[in-house]
């Protein structure tokens, strides 16, 4: 019919602008939006052109496709990912974009998860394949943005054990341990988030007995001058409050009141 998207398998005017890069006619294809209705239409090898855009490492080619809809999670024949090929070729600023796509929604785990993802022929992952072929910089940004250095292939290897230069070696075990710390930061964050603001401003028991007072962030009253404090072991006793160094409440039971 008129106006529908391109069949798959077969090489549309995408797939050869893409691959080659040329950002002229690109754009101008991708201005048609019958010609924009083909672009994640597939060819014979199941390849979108995003797949060949990243293959061939044409960044700004990637680029224009990702704003026009082209989707990163598409695969090829085996389960390729343009990530997969832009792993392979090393291509750093491709692989950033389509991280960058998937991430656009703030979500963390769906970034792990896509640069996580393993090609059905040997199970390896864009990490296993860009280790490989030696590409230290995209091996040490797909490590902090959550990729796993111990995912085995189908041989039983892992991304270190594929890696044959014993600096970066090293290299990606201390990015993936400050990734990890990253992580952990990044999940507490999240729960202080979620934690209802009452649970986390809630009062000591007044019959604890020997226990620290409770430090709120957000005084209901100005901090006393330092000549109302009394001495360093006396408190003076104010709404409830005790006044010594850092706000503190006192163990006064005010659930009564």
């Amino acid at each position: 019919a008129e106006g529908a998207a391109a069949p798959s398998g077969v090489v549309t005017e995408l797939h050869t602008a893409a691959r080659e890069g040329n950002l002229e006619q690109l754009e101008a294809l991708l201005a048609d939006e019958e010609k924009v209705k083909a672009i994640n239409t597939t060819d014979q090898h199941h390849r979108t052109p995003l797949h060949l855009a990243a293959f061939f490492g044409k960044a700004a080619a990637a680029e224009k496709l990702l704003e026009k809809g082209a989707d990163p999670q598409k695969e090829a024949m085996d389960g390729f990912l343009p990530l997969h090929f832009a792993a392979q070729g090393g291509h750093l600023e491709v692989i950033r974009l389509l991280v960058k796509k998937v991430g656009s929604k703030g979500d963390h785990g769906n970034v792990k998860r896509y640069v996580n993802r393993v090609i059905r022929k040997g199970k390896k992952s864009a990490l296993h394949l860009t280790v490989s072929k030696g590409h230290s910089e995209t091996a040490r940004f797909l490590v902090m943005k959550g990729a796993s250095t111990e995912l085995k292939t189908a041989g039983g290897q892992t991304a270190l054990d594929l890696c044959q230069d014993e600096t970066l070696r090293d290299l990606l075990t201390g990015d993936a341990a400050a990734a990890a710390a990253s992580e952990q930061d990044r999940e507490a964050e999240v729960r202080a988030e979620d934690e209802p603001a009452a649970k986390r401003s809630k009062v000591a028991d007044s019959g604890s007995q020997g226990s620290a007072p409770l430090v709120v962030d957000s005084p209901p009253m100005q901090r006393l001058p330092n000549e109302a404090r009394g001495s360093d072991s006396e408190a003076l006793a104010v709404s409830g409050l005790l006044a010594c160094g850092a706000w503190a409440l006192s163990s006064v039971d005010l659930k009564g009141e």
